[in-house]
């Protein structure tokens, strides 16, 4: 069966886009769109490649970092979740709409553990403040059945379990947001 040269580049890009670039290329709780320009909107897949130490996954919990100032979970089938908001120093206007919270956390609950020898993805939607700069860490927590890993940002280059990042690009328009979601 020969292949399509368009759906083959298609499945390359794919792969490509999903591979982590940062230091935490060794991590296996890991973004797996590493990128956002700042003033903008992003998804982000958390992409869980294990247990702990062999033990089912039953919950995950990301902190937001300040610099994001909208998060949104994706609905998934075999999670639950729940945010937890905080005020907003410099509240910001959304569709005709003061939005003066933000959530800075995110707990996905697994309907289901997940098998330490599976794959799953969860998602977040997430606008990046128009001042943002640099790598944002998101330190994740993964909840097993036994034990647990805390995914933090080591200052060494080379934490057992580093955190992933979100790598910040400057907004190149003077003339405001591009706007889409």
């Amino acid at each position: 069966m020969k292949i399509p040269k368009s759906h083959f580049l298609r499945v390359m890009v794919s792969a490509a886009c999903c591979l982590p670039t940062s230091n935490s290329a060794f991590a296996h709780v890991v973004i797996t769109s590493p990128s956002a320009k700042a003033g903008g909107y992003a998804k982000l897949t958390i992409g869980i490649g294990h247990g702990c130490d062999g033990s089912p996954t039953k919950a995950i919990t990301v902190t937001i970092p300040i610099e994001i100032i909208a998060a949104k979970p994706q609905i998934h089938w075999n999670w639950s979740s729940t945010t937890k908001l905080e005020k907003l120093e410099r509240p910001y206007t959304s569709h005709g709409t003061t939005i003066s919270e933000r959530v800075a956390v995110v707990t996905f609950v697994a309907k289901e553990p997940v098998a330490d020898d599976r794959y799953d993805e969860l998602g977040l939607s997430v606008r990046v403040a128009q001042d943002a700069k640099g790598d944002l860490v998101l330190p994740v927590k993964q909840e097993c059945e036994k034990g647990t890993i805390e995914w933090k940002d080591g200052k060494e280059a080379k934490s057992e379990y580093p955190a992933p990042k979100l790598r910040v690009q400057r907004n190149r328009t003077e003339q405001g947001n591009a706007h889409s979601h």
